[in-house]
């Protein structure tokens, strides 16, 4: 499915709408002042995002059914959207606008989870076709790409998302964490952004394209923001919302007390004490990156549980696994996620409830 062209003409309607959205969303905040800046920010995990992808869907399911709205989705309800490595291709996905309805999400919630599924096994299944190269990159990055020109199209930019996005990757070359801004890297192409994020060191080749920041090479954002949340909240309360047609927002530098940020995760798991001291370069790295990521969740807590006014919701199921590799593609393993995330969504019930009202509400 290819994206909509850019055009001046679809320049020029995308920007009329941002403003009219603008303007709706002002008078709406202004006969509330229980408005807060929505965020929704994805871990990264590999297949692992099968998780959130369940999860989202079903969140989905829930607003249309209370708001009474069938067509309803899910980034309707937020601001603001982040994602760092599979975490930013799920944020791609529900951010692509509909070709006919370039206000309108492409995808349902659901189309995304089968998206990935379809696109994640086809992704993870493809061996490097180079025997000598395959310890350094043990997938076909050639036909990754193809996936994600499939499901996001060759033309799609950034600046084209339904919503405000964030998506991370990190830079080899200058050895620095990489920030796309769908406000401010509005002509960068969402597949080739959806690749850097997503560039697994060991999995798959870095990211290279002339028009990606000059050719630099391009690696996994989850090197630095596994759980992108903190990125996502530091960014936020530094935008002077009120002066950018981009966002629906306009209360200029948020705090937390004007925030709702709901952080989904892609599952923990149940390693042993003995395992994870462990030594070893996989269980050195694995355990680095589960303490980031539970680092950021901690941070957030005790940042949120200090404010008054702000909402902090972190959902992220433990998975009945001691392996839970990101590439591990099998149909087996596909549906213990699958079903770990329905139980965890159902068991989260007095959550699930606080967050529809507030987001509804807001």
């Amino acid at each position: 499915m290819k994206a909509p062209a850019s055009s001046t003409a679809y320049t020029r309607a995308r920007t009329s709408l941002k403003k009219i959205t603008k303007q709706l969303s002002a008078g709406r905040a202004a006969l509330s002042d229980q408005r807060k800046l929505r965020i929704l920010s994805i871990d990264g995990g590999g297949m692992r995002a099968v998780l959130p992808a369940v999860f989202l869907a079903k969140l989905e399911e829930r607003l249309q059914m209370h708001s009474g709205n069938p067509q309803a989705r899910i980034v309707e309800y937020f601001d603001l959207l982040c994602g760092t490595s599979a975490g930013g291709i799920l944020t791609s996905l529900y951010l692509a606008p509909d070709q006919q309805h370039p206000a309108s999400p492409r995808y349902s919630a659901r189309q995304v989870l089968q998206l990935y599924l379809k696109g994640g096994c086809e992704s993870f299944t493809a061996d490097n076709p180079d025997p000598a190269a395959r310890r350094r990159e043990k997938y076909n990055t050639q036909s990754f790409e193809t996936r994600l020109k499939d499901v996001l199209g060759t033309g799609l930019q950034l600046g084209q998302f339904i919503r405000p996005a964030l998506i991370t990757a990190f830079d080899l070359e200058s050895e620095q964490p990489q920030f796309f801004k769908s406000w401010q890297h509005v002509h960068l192409r969402t597949w080739q952004v959806a690749r850097a994020t997503s560039a697994a060191p060991g999995l798959f080749k870095p990211a290279q394209y002339p028009e990606l920041l000059d050719g630099r090479p391009l690696i996994d954002g989850s090197i630095f923001a596994g759980n992108p949340a903190m990125c996502a909240y530091t960014l936020a309360s530094s935008i002077p919302f009120s002066k950018m047609d981009d966002f629906s927002y306009n209360t200029d530098f948020p705090s937390a007390d004007n925030m709702l940020l709901l952080s989904i995760g892609t599952g923990k798991t149940t390693d042993t004490t003995e395992e994870k001291a462990q030594v070893g370069i996989r269980q050195m790295m694995k355990n680095l990156m589960t303490s980031g990521i539970q680092l950021v969740d901690h941070q957030l807590r005790q940042l949120f549980s200090q404010r008054k006014g702000g909402t902090y919701l972190r959902f992220n199921p433990l998975l009945p696994l001691t392996e839970a590799a990101i590439d591990n593609a099998g149909a087996a393993y596909l549906n213990v996620l699958i079903r770990t995330a329905t139980a965890y969504f159902e068991q989260q019930e007095a959550q699930m409830d606080q967050l529809i009202r507030r987001l509804l509400d807001s």
